[in-house]
């Protein structure tokens, strides 16, 4: 029985910044991606919140640092992605926004594939 098969390349939009708080936009990427996964650096208790485009928008991940009350930054805390997987898709005219509460963030890393791989022979 054949089927279909792609393959994608996994790259990264990764952010630094000095250690903030506040609303951030990465914009216009230019290509359309599938974000796979989020990643954040910074205080205990710091929450980093991603959407397409700007607050208003679909959201893609919550990131929350969490140290068991021990106070100490944290490094690539992995974040939790929305239940919606049509969420995770943007074109290449989307906006990335982040906003950042509760405590400093320093770094946001967050892991893409090409919204349509290269097509692969199944026989």
């Amino acid at each position: 029985m054949a089927g279909t098969a792609v393959i994608s390349d996994v790259f990264e939009i990764v952010w630094d910044q000095t250690a903030a708080q506040g609303n951030h936009t990465i914009a216009n990427p230019g290509r359309a991606f599938r974000v796979i996964g989020c990643f954040g650096t910074g205080a205990n208790n710091s929450v980093m919140t991603i959407k397409k485009n700007d607050n208003g928008g679909d959201l893609i991940c919550t990131i929350t640092m969490e140290n068991a009350g021990l106070g100490a930054s944290l490094t690539d805390q992995a974040g939790i992605m929305s239940a919606t997987a049509s969420q995770h898709v943007l074109t290449g005219g989307d906006n990335i926004y982040i906003a950042v509460t509760a405590a400093d963030c320093t770094r946001v890393v967050i892991q893409c594939v090409a919204a349509a791989g290269y097509a692969l022979n199944v026989t």
